[in-house]
């Protein structure tokens, strides 16, 4: 009995041995024999625009829908059938597949669903996003702080040389309210 099972088009063989070998590597079985599909514990469906008018994996992916063992794989930009839309998975389409997300994915339903964590635990994750993202708006200030100071340096180094051998700048102007207080 094996731990995933995999359904594709017969034209995605090459891909879907390619993402079968990465979950192997994660320590899963895989079997893509069609009569395994009643035994897995997870059913990784892979989408591809060939996948999409197959009958036999359509056929896969409403059987694992219907238990909740569904995880889909885009190999293709393409989008599931409309009973099958917002399942969870990942994009394995491009230069950068992400087989991470397919495997965290995989990891999440073989557990039994999204993982719940105590209150502790979840204080002590806020707290550690709490403190990462203050250093973050620090070091921004930081770096606020340099920009402005690099500014003012520019400006008066601007206003020195002007000044040199020119007219100096005039005082500002001054507001009509304070000009009121002048002359009396």
């Amino acid at each position: 009995m094996a731990d995933i099972y995999l359904s594709y088009a017969p034209a995605d063989a090459g891909r879907a041995h390619r993402v079968a070998g990465a979950l192997r590597r994660r320590g899963w079985s895989v079997a893509d024999e069609p009569e395994s599909i009643t035994g897995a514990r997870c059913v990784v469906v892979l989408w591809s625009r060939a996948s999409k008018y197959t009958s036999r994996v359509r056929d896969d992916a409403v059987l694992a829908h219907a238990d909740g063992r569904l995880v889909a794989g885009f190999l293709d930009d393409v989008q599931p059938p409309y009973e099958l839309r917002g399942t969870t998975g990942a994009r394995l389409a491009g230069r950068h597949p992400a087989v991470g997300e397919l495997a965290m994915a995989v990891a999440v339903t073989l557990a039994g669903g999204p993982p719940w964590f105590d209150m502790e635990e979840r204080w002590r994750l806020e707290h550690r996003l709490w403190i990462a993202v203050e250093r973050l708006r620090r070091r921004r200030l930081a770096e606020l702080r340099v920009a402005r100071w690099r500014i003012a340096t520019a400006l008066a180094a601007a206003v020195r040389s002007r000044s040199r051998g020119h007219r100096p700048l005039p005082p500002p102007r001054r507001r009509w309210w304070q000009r009121l207080r002048r002359r009396r």
